[in-house]
């Protein structure tokens, strides 16, 4: 079980250094790009939690193991990559997801910029690699640090995009203790504003962040009760930050967000759809820290030309450490 946690000095910098931003960015400056391909496959990786002690040789066979068996046409890690880590971890990973020759992006979390290194770091050394699709302005007016999306095209349509989102850290009401931070309300503003471009409303999209939205509490207290179809399993209670600032009232609004994917909770990995929007965790992606031996690995997401998107589009993948 989570609890609040008294935040080390290091987070506290990693907190502080969160750009709140000074300059207000066009929209389609937010927009990356990456091929689209018949029934895409998305891969979410979620809370590798790459530390000092970890033997990087045992995590790489194993994610090796599991991109054999997703057979992705893109990655996304949604958040806790690292954890308490140094330079080495974070140049590892970086390294290992570049050499796959797939394009790939990231969110952060709550502890990845908790490490022995600056907590600009995980962020400017993003630069130094060819296959990443990523993108944060220091100096704009949206909270965070990762707050982009990438529209899969075919030719000049766009027929998906991927709206990733900077759930943020931790927060403080004056206290000692930290709980979870949100998505702010300036992000649920760009949200938006890039959901909505460009006659968003036709384009359909997904979602990735790393800490689970307020409604997710109770979509899966409706799942329970018999109320949404669902698939997967919940085995811890659910973690959302401090407050509810929105961002589902904006996706029903929008009316293009087929699905939201979070990690966070590492034992839950139940999608619900939930008032026509899937909301799903992702599946741990190693076994390090709290976890279940039976529930690690990754998560396809599929997006078909056609835009539909339901409860089968969503296949867990299941691997083991053992060779």
């Amino acid at each position: 079980m989570k609890k609040y946690k008294i935040i080390p000095s290091l987070l506290l910098l990693s907190i502080a250094l969160t750009s709140c931003g000074e300059q207000t960015y066009p929209t389609e400056s937010y927009f990356l790009e990456s091929l689209y391909q018949e029934n895409f496959r998305v891969l979410q990786l979620t809370d590798i939690h790459l530390g000092a002690t970890a033997y990087l040789d045992e995590q790489e066979a194993f994610l090796n193991k599991v991109i054999e068996a997703a057979k992705p046409n893109y990655i996304v890690i949604t958040g806790d990559s690292f954890m308490d880590s140094t330079t080495r971890e974070v140049d590892f990973l970086y390294s290992y997801f570049d050499s796959l020759d797939l394009p790939w992006s990231i969110v952060w979390g709550n502890h990845d910029k908790q490490g022995w290194y600056a907590p600009s770091y995980v962020i400017n050394e993003l630069a130094n690699y060819k296959n990443v699709v990523f993108l944060n302005y220091k100096d704009d007016d949206v909270y965070g640090d990762s707050n982009y999306v990438v529209n899969l095209k075919d030719g000049d349509k766009t027929v998906w995009r991927l709206i990733m989102i900077d759930s943020n850290s931790y927060y403080s009401d004056g206290s000692l203790e930290y709980t979870y931070d949100v998505i702010h309300e300036n992000q649920v503003e760009w949200y938006k504003r890039v959901a909505s471009y460009n006659n968003g409303s036709a384009i359909p999209s997904i979602a990735f962040m790393h800490i689970p939205l307020p409604e997710y509490l109770l979509a899966i207290q409706g799942a329970n009760d018999g109320l949404y179809e669902y698939s997967g399993e919940v085995n811890e209670s659910t973690w959302p930050g401090y407050t509810n600032t929105g961002l589902f009232a904006a996706i029903k609004e929008i009316g293009s967000t087929k699905g939201v994917f979070c990690g966070h909770d590492h034992i839950n990995n139940i999608a619900v759809d939930y008032k026509d929007v899937i909301l799903s965790y992702g599946v741990k992606s190693t076994n390090l820290i709290y976890h279940d031996n039976s529930m690690i690995g990754g998560q396809v997401i599929t997006l078909p030309s056609d835009g539909s998107f339901g409860l089968e589009n969503i296949e867990r993948i299941f691997v083991s450490y053992e060779k």
